[in-house]
């Protein structure tokens, strides 16, 4: 069952953007991924990636690392 839509301006943009660039390309699931690979092969020199840091894991009691130490 699917969930209910949420109420939220910037995500109902965000699906509308989606839908219609998916029906931009007749809803072809093909179609739409070589499309967005062409797009992130032009954009490889524009984009400037995340810094590396570490992941930080669940924090809290009985979680991170330390849960199984005793």
């Amino acid at each position: 069952m699917p969930r209910p839509r949420t109420p939220d301006p910037l995500i109902d943009e965000i699906r509308a953007i989606r839908e219609e660039r998916s029906a931009a390309f007749g809803n072809d699931v093909r179609r739409l991924g070589e499309d967005a690979a062409k797009l992130q092969d032009s954009l490889k020199a524009k984009v400037i990636p995340a810094p590396k840091r570490p992941l930080r894991g669940p924090s809290g009691p009985g979680r991170g690392p330390d849960a199984t130490k005793k």
